[in-house]
């Protein structure tokens, strides 16, 4: 159930919440002193003392792995270019010198999938999800109606979940509007939502921008905190969402003077990736259609990198920028534009 991508069609939100609490069955944490974790020279993997027993080893994951580089100031880089007996050399000499920090240990089944402090709180994935249920429930939105697309990994889930209710239409062109939320288990990523926009005909997502609605908090509050924290600010993301909607629709009234030269130009403001860069202007090359136009508006800049964002061959965080992107282009008028125009292009 959890091996999909955010760019699939969106599924039942309680499906969903029951595959993660499944899911999270298999985690386990535990508390420990630094000197109680050591690298084993042979196998690369950590062995945890447990009193006066030496428990078996538990694999260790990539981003862990980074962790562990990242209190010990070793570079994540070398480490992994390191043969084992010399990484695990390193790992255990500067283990030593903060043997008596301790450290929050995350685990899933046998293997190591986080290195943390004592100052973080964890907040699962199925914590944030119910966190949206419950608000759904309280003020009468139900969710058996709310579906959701997602994409979930060892770092980082990413969902975004859509209400009926928030719906419009334009000349035949639906689109609906909900939450995108962020979250991580591992310290890789805090807890986030915004909103988002779904343009039904060809499901790309906008990422509604930070400017007009947003919540963000890291993993140092007590739990309880962030959710109620969450809770209490999901209601204000959706009551603008509507207003927001009639923003997305608008933009087809402004116009693109020079679509390649204001193209060219968000690249390099936005500074995409080489692998978005091609994306992106591929898309634009092969509709060359650009002289019509019906591609000389901002809605259709925008679904320009909006449809990036569901492209398959980049990694979630590259297409959540670009959804993102999307929309920080809402908040820009016909002077923006004209300035962009005017700039001397790549």
């Amino acid at each position: 159930m959890l091996e999909r991508e955010l760019y699939d069609v969106p599924v039942a939100l309680e499906e969903f919440s029951e595959a993660l609490k499944e899911r999270e069955e298999d985690f386990w944490d535990e508390e420990i002193f630094a000197d109680q974790l050591r690298m084993d020279e042979n196998t690369g993997n950590m062995k945890i003392t447990r009193g006066y027993k030496v428990e078996n080893e538990h694999g260790i994951q990539h981003h862990a792995l980074s962790q562990i580089g990242t209190k010990l100031k070793i570079p994540t880089d070398y480490l992994l270019r390191c043969p084992t007996d010399l990484r695990a050399s390193n790992v255990n000499h500067w283990l030593n010198s903060i043997k008596h920090k301790r450290l929050f240990i995350r685990h899933d089944k046998n293997e190591i999938r986080a290195v943390l402090t004592m100052k973080y709180s964890p907040v699962s994935n199925s914590k944030i999800v119910e966190c949206v249920k419950s608000y759904s429930n309280r003020f009468n939105h139900g969710t058996n109606n709310l579906n959701v697309r997602f994409e979930v990994s060892a770092l980082k889930m990413s969902c975004q979940i859509f209400y009926p209710e928030q719906k419009t239409e334009h000349v035949g062109d639906i689109s609906t509007a909900g939450l995108h939320i962020v979250n991580s288990e591992v310290g890789y990523a805090a807890a986030e939502v915004s909103g988002v926009i779904l343009r039904m005909v060809c499901q790309n997502g906008l990422i509604v921008p930070k400017s007009i609605c947003h919540w963000k908090k890291r993993h140092v509050s007590k739990q309880h905190k962030i959710i109620y924290d969450m809770q209490r600010n999901i209601g204000s993301i959706l009551e603008l969402l509507p207003s927001v909607l009639d923003q997305f629709y608008n933009t087809k009234l402004l116009n693109i003077e020079s679509p390649e030269i204001v193209l060219s130009n968000l690249i390099k403001r936005f500074k995409l990736t080489n692998e978005q860069k091609t994306v992106i202007e591929d898309k634009y090359n092969s509709s060359n259609r650009w002289n019509s136009p019906q591609y000389t508006d901002l809605f259709s800049l925008i679904n320009l990198f909006t449809w990036g964002g569901n492209h398959k061959n980049l990694k979630l965080n590259a297409r959540e920028e670009l959804q993102r992107i999307g929309g920080k282009l809402l908040t820009y008028n016909k002077s923006d534009f004209a300035r962009l125009a005017r700039l001397e292009s790549a």
